[in-house]
Parts: C-alpha cells; structure tokens; sequence
C-alpha cells in the first residue's frame, strides 16, 4: 500500500511539474503561438496584417492568419531589407517601402531576410 501511495505522488508531480513547463514556454513575449491561434477556424474570415521591419527584426516574428489573408512587409529600418522564401520573395525594399503578398494555400510559411539571413519569420495560414 505504502508503494502505491508514492507512485501516484510521484505521478501528480510529474504532471504539474509538466503543466507549469507548458504554461511557461508559453509565456507572454515569446515567439511560441499559441493552441487558441493554431486552431484558427477554417472559415474564418481573411485579414491584412502588416509587419515592419526594424532593428533587423519582423514584427511580429510568427503570425497565424487565415486563408486569402494579405500580409504587407514594412521596412521601417535605415538599411535595404528584403523578403525571401520558396513561395515568395520581395524586391530590396528601401525605409518606408512596402511589400505585400496574399496566402491562399494553407500551410507554414518559413522566411528571411535575403540580405540579413539572420532576420527570421513565420507565417501559418489555417
């Protein structure tokens, strides 16, 4: 009897010590999406969303939009930025010019900078 009793305390600290990790890993200010905007409707309605460059970075980094949304790239950074990936890729954009493409696959979207290869982004389309 005494076994059991440690095994199911074992069990239950397992299980919080695995709840309170998830809850962290998903705090505030990170780039992890969460479950709510990985389950996005699929009849949800389309969107423009726009993300600036700065400080050579996107913001946002990660975005869930859904289907035949539009997102526009604004470089609002001193130096040339520009978009690139295996479904698309923008000119070199100077400060205060734009860039816009529309998803109508789902999927995840990988992209980068294609003159600042550490400028990293994600785009899913639900």
């Amino acid at each position: 009897m005494k076994n059991y009793i440690y095994l199911i305390i074992v069990i239950v600290l397992a299980g919080l010590f695995l709840f309170f990790f998830n809850i962290l890993r998903a705090a505030p200010g990170t780039s992890q999406l969460t479950e709510q905007q990985l389950q996005m409707p699929s009849d949800a309605v389309p969107t423009q969303e726009t993300i600036s460059i700065k400080n050579f970075t996107f913001d946002p980094g990660s975005i869930s939009i859904p289907l035949n949304s539009t997102i526009t790239w604004v470089n609002n950074d001193s130096p040339i930025h520009s978009i690139k990936s295996n479904t698309f890729n923008s000119p070199n954009l100077d400060t205060g010019q734009t860039f816009s493409f529309t998803f109508d696959q789902p999927g995840t979207f990988n992209y980068s900078c294609g003159i600042h290869s550490s400028e990293k982004g994600t785009i899913i389309v639900r």
